[in-house]
């Protein structure tokens, strides 16, 4: 049922945080991204104490001399010192925590499309600052976001597009008649939260589903597609885009690169 997805006839690559074995939410994992022929870059954004958003996946950081440290108990300006505690000790420390500022800088530099995979509530006023002040809402998509969070977004800024996350990567696949009404579902909440599309784990994603949303217009994106068996199968369902740690071989794979 493979059908055009994009101007281009194919599947929208969007590179995981950390494709091409770069280290997550880095500088690097952006740069590796757009040489590996991705269409758009996804990042983690968290916010710090003083709602400073940050590039961060898991609610805390690690950090050799205090451990792991909640990133909503401290300030940049703290998350600044303690790292270069971590310099000075001479400690192998992760690196530098970078600022969404600066990620989303470097990708308009690029000229590349933004995943801003939202990790919490607190940083949501920050990233729209953000992304209006650097004039990059036509460059953006928003994920990381339920029917609630998307709700909150889409209604404050209805010019922004949200992604719905559906179902949990943690829940086997239903049944055909469960599955039907999980389709049903997952397409009345993301028109309810008015969302642009639906984000969903590939081990979730069936032909159902994508043919559902797909001729009530409304897109799929499947992530983290990374093995060539599964790229195939997903792009044989016809999903709108695939989030990958593998966008090179993503790029071959579609005729890109």
């Amino acid at each position: 049922m493979r059908d055009p997805q994009t101007a281009t006839g194919r599947a929208l690559i969007t590179a995981h945080t950390g494709c091409e074995r770069t280290t997550e939410n880095s500088l690097a994992s952006i740069v590796a991204g757009v040489e590996a022929g991705a269409d758009s870059v996804e990042i983690d954004v968290r916010a710090t104490k003083d709602e400073e958003a940050v590039l961060i996946h898991d609610p805390h950081v690690e950090l050799n001399s205090r451990g792991a440290v909640s990133v909503r108990q401290v300030t940049l300006e703290e998350l600044r010192k303690l790292e270069a505690t971590e310099e000075r000790n001479g400690d192998e420390s992760p690196e530098r925590v970078p600022l969404l500022s600066e990620a989303l800088a470097l990708a308009r530099d690029y000229d590349v499309m933004v995943n801003l995979d939202i990790k919490d509530d607190e940083s949501i006023p920050a990233v729209l600052k953000l992304v209006d002040d650097l004039k990059l809402r036509e460059r953006v998509v928003i994920s990381g976001c339920p029917r609630e969070r998307a709700e909150s977004i889409t209604s404050a800024h209805p010019k922004l597009r949200v992604l719905l996350n559906a179902g949990s990567p943690c829940v086997e696949v239903p049944s055909t008649a469960a599955y039907q009404r999980f389709v049903e579902e997952t397409y009345r909440d993301a028109i309810r939260a008015g969302c642009c599309g639906i984000n969903i784990d590939y081990r979730l994603c069936r032909e159902a589903l994508v043919w559902y949303a797909h001729v009530r217009f409304l897109p799929v994106s499947v992530w983290t597609v990374n093995t060539p068996d599964e790229m195939h199968h997903m792009l044989e369902l016809g999903v709108f885009a695939i989030t990958t740690y593998e966008p090179r071989l993503l790029s071959r794979l579609v005729g890109k690169a």
